[in-house]
């Protein structure tokens, strides 16, 4: 059980600094992008359903992805753990729930949602 509530702190401390990666390439993205757009650029298309609603995306970009895993499996031994707590939070509170996650846990506040995706892959340490 000590082993367990060690991983389960280190993925928590891993998603907190994945978070902020996220949070830091997603702004510096932005930054770029509003400084490289000229007037003759064409405007990115967003997707939308039938009805014109935005299709907001689920799951993190790659870069999101691998920001999460750079911090969650840093010393690469645990991949697999790291994959399935994050396909987890994908399907259960999509790309927007996992960011509020983290803002939240910048913020010391461990989300349930947070503990029930990392409990559920513990057999993959």
């Amino acid at each position: 059980m000590k082993q367990f509530l060690k991983v389960t702190a280190m993925v928590v401390i891993g998603f907190i600094v994945g978070s902020f990666l996220i949070g830091f390439s997603i702004g510096v993205y932005q930054g770029i992008t509003e400084q490289t757009q000229t007037k003759t650029e064409p405007k990115v298309v967003t997707p939308t359903t039938k009805d014109d609603t935005p299709v907001k995306p689920t799951t993190l970009s790659k870069t999101e992805r691998e920001a999460f895993m750079s911090t969650c499996d840093a010393e690469g031994n645990m991949t697999a753990y790291c994959n399935c707590t994050l396909d987890n939070l994908e399907q259960t509170v999509g790309r927007d729930g996992i960011i509020k996650i983290g803002l939240e846990a910048e913020s010391g506040q461990i989300p349930q949602e947070m503990y029930d995706a990392a409990s559920a892959c513990y057999d993959k340490l």
